[in-house]
């Protein structure tokens, strides 16, 4: 599991720069799970994208 973001001053998470490529990457290094923010792009094969919105809904699909 990976978690691919940006965190603002109020937990929010946001888009960087590159992400389908590093996806990609951590898709083809043996991550099947990446935690992203909305409108990330597409899965890369093999993987499974969940949105959050902030670090709440992190830690609330973590646990």
């Amino acid at each position: 599991m990976i978690a691919l973001g940006e965190v603002g001053l109020s937990g929010e998470i946001r888009r960087v720069g590159g992400t389908g490529r590093r996806l990609a990457e951590a898709a083809r290094q043996g991550y099947q799970v990446a935690f992203v923010p909305p409108d990330a792009g597409p899965a890369p094969a093999g993987m499974r994208l969940v949105e959050v919105g902030d670090l709440g809904s992190v830690f609330a699909r973590l646990l």
